[in-house]
């Protein structure tokens, strides 16, 4: 009998490890197991999220095809926040590398969205190639474009007329009342669809073409103005635009250091200080680029491009630089606005001045800096600010042959792919 309960206990001191052995391995096995699906969870999670940001991303290309930058996007459902970048080449000449490395082709925008979930440490990523077809509206559309802004006030007007073909403003001008004036008129716009965006102050302020207003903006709140009387009348004189106004940046060219000077024609490919003119001097330009500080005019003080010349003139706004065209202004003989162009370097941010009492045949380009045209003048070309504002009696005359149709198609993304 005392044989058989040791036998027994024995035994069962064999077995209560192997039971608790067994225990701790179904255990073990559960625990890991839930591991396991908690973290195929949060990597699901964290893969929503990342593409939920990607998908943001998307809509904001296809609001707006220039669209670059980075923004967050928080999952309510989730708790988790996605961290997105966009790099935009859709306007570009040459492959650029976005933050990752991965190559964004011309005509196309990079989206990489990363979604950290700290509980499992986690980080998942999502990248998407996005082909943009269809441009954003070109600002060279416009007789004057204000991306925040446009403000027309005393005898201030537009209109347009085509300089191809040796066309003149007598023979071609298209103006207020004109039967063409909504689509080939000196049409002016902003991006921007608050309350006032587009003011006119006074009845004799006029635009001779369209009006056209950013994105859902309502025309009876953004245009000031009255229907008749500073604008043509009908349902089209004010148009939403379908997708921002494309806003390029403006590269300043690196150019070699030149030395200034008021005799004969100044060389071009150089850069140059900060040029304040006066009396009689006249600053005389010739074929190529030219970079300046800044460049103020008084008095008699006249900038000339010289015959058969083109030039293209950035201005940086370093050491106090500036553009003021104030003296006698800018005097292009060949009467064709393209052949002088001003830009506004992203430096640039004290107003431009464009003030005076003759014809001037040019474009500018500031897309970040005020402009304000004053005086009695005749201004035949575009003039492009993040603010435009003509509050004396100038008229700006659009030259047609400078740009595209006026309302280009709605701009699309088409094509995605997803790494």
């Amino acid at each position: 009998m005392k044989r058989k309960r040791g036998f027994a206990l024995t035994l069962t001191l064999l077995v209560l490890p192997l039971i608790a052995l067994l225990a701790f391995t179904l255990t073990t096995i559960g625990v890991n197991s839930h591991n396991v699906s908690r973290i195929r969870e949060d990597s699901r999670r964290g893969q929503y999220c990342a593409e939920a940001g990607a998908e943001e991303a998307f809509q904001r290309l296809k609001d707006d095809t220039t669209y670059s930058g980075t923004f967050t996007r928080n999952q309510a459902s989730s708790n988790l926040t996605a961290q997105v970048r966009v790099t935009n080449n859709a306007e570009g000449s040459s492959t650029i590398r976005a933050s990752n490395g991965a190559d964004v082709p011309v005509g196309f925008a990079y989206v990489l969205s990363s979604c950290k979930v700290q509980s499992a440490r986690i980080d998942r990523t999502f990248g998407m190639l996005v082909r943009i077809t269809g441009a954003s509206p070109s600002p060279w559309n416009y007789a004057a474009f204000g991306y925040d802004s446009i403000d027309l006030t005393g005898n201030a007007s537009t209109d347009s007329y085509s300089s191809a073909g040796g066309g003149t403003y007598a023979t071609t001008r298209i103006g207020f009342g004109s039967p063409n004036a909504l689509t080939q008129g000196g049409h002016v716009g902003t991006n921007n669809a608050a309350g006032g965006s587009v003011n006119f102050s006074g009845v004799n302020a006029q635009v001779g073409g369209r009006i056209d207003i950013g994105r859902n903006g309502v025309p009876s709140t953004v245009v000031s103005g009255s229907s008749g009387v500073n604008y043509t009348a009908g349902q089209d004189a004010i148009q939403v635009l379908t997708a921002k106004v494309a806003k390029p940046p403006v590269v300043v060219p690196q150019l070699p250091t030149g030395t200034f000077s008021t005799s004969g024609v100044l060389p071009p490919n150089y850069k140059y200080g900060n040029i304040q003119l006066s009396g009689g001097n006249t600053l005389t330009l010739g074929n190529g680029v030219y970079v300046f500080d800044g460049i103020k005019l008084a008095g008699q003080a006249q900038i000339v491009l010289a015959p058969g010349a083109s030039a293209q003139v950035y201005i940086t706004g370093n050491n106090g630089g500036g553009l003021d065209l104030s003296g006698q202004g800018v005097a292009n003989l060949s009467g064709i606005a393209e052949r002088l162009t001003f830009y506004g370097g992203p430096d640039l941010t004290s107003e431009i001045s464009v003030t005076g009492n003759a014809s001037a045949y040019f474009r500018l380009y500031a897309p970040n800096t005020p402009v304000k045209i004053a005086g009695n003048g005749d201004i035949f070309g575009s003039l492009v600010g993040q603010t435009v504002r003509n509050v004396g009696n100038a008229k700006i005359h659009y030259d047609r042959s400078m740009g595209s149709p006026p309302i280009p198609p709605d701009a699309n993304v088409t094509y995605r792919q997803r790494f």
